[in-house]
């Protein structure tokens, strides 16, 4: 929900970057749900689509051309997954714990959110269809959405629900591809919800890449 990052929020904007934190599908004060995870990701990515239309058409200060994504755990899937799905490029991602390959997290997508009450509580799909759905559309099958978008990317070695394996092979592929614009830190360990080390810095990644310092 949108109150999970509103510190980071607020150091991104004291760096002179507009902020927006969000309540996914299900989340918060959202109107939806009980709802499967998968259909929470997507409609978050049409969320964020209307976000850049909503700035670009404002006529505020944001350059809603030119905006970035942070998300940890489900919201560094959801970054990960916009990048693939969304309709709108965004200049940088920065995802914690989060994969492209949906298929190898180790939590029941065919659970639902209800509004952080309950969690993953009632089955809305039998999980062999949601497996299916998670692999269709899981980035990792979409890696040259990625040649474009400068990544920073944290994971602990041995994240036990977002293995680090589908990193490795997006940052595999990022790297044959003479890609310049993504960096990974693996970190050991398996904390998953855990912070990462201070030379995890996304704030100087956010900086580089969208106000070019």
């Amino acid at each position: 929900n949108k109150e999970n990052n509103i510190r980071k929020a607020a150091r991104l904007a004291l760096e002179g970057m507009y902020a927006v934190t969000i309540d996914c599908a299900g989340c918060g004060d959202s109107a939806l749900g009980p709802i499967d995870a998968l259909s929470c990701w997507r409609m978050t990515f049409a969320q964020i689509d209307k976000l850049v239309e909503y700035y670009r058409s404002t006529g505020s200060q944001a350059d809603a051309s030119n905006f970035g994504l942070y998300g940890k755990s489900m919201g560094a899937n959801i970054s990960y997954g916009y990048v693939a799905h969304g309709k709108y490029d965004p200049t940088v991602i920065v995802v914690e714990n989060g994969t492209p390959d949906y298929l190898t997290l180790n939590e029941p997508l065919h659970g639902a959110f209800d509004h952080g009450a309950s969690g993953h509580q009632y089955a809305q799909m039998p999980e062999r269809e949601v497996n299916v759905i998670a692999d269709r559309i899981a980035p990792i099958h979409q890696p040259e959405a990625f040649l474009n978008v400068a990544l920073y990317v944290g994971s602990w070695t041995n994240d036990r629900y977002a293995p680090l394996s589908g990193n490795q092979a997006l940052k595999s592929y990022l790297d044959a591809q003479g890609g310049t614009k993504h960096t990974f830190k693996f970190y050991e360990g398996d904390f998953h919800g855990e912070a990462f080390p201070e030379d995890f810095d996304f704030i100087a990644a956010f900086k580089q890449y969208l106000i070019n310092e």
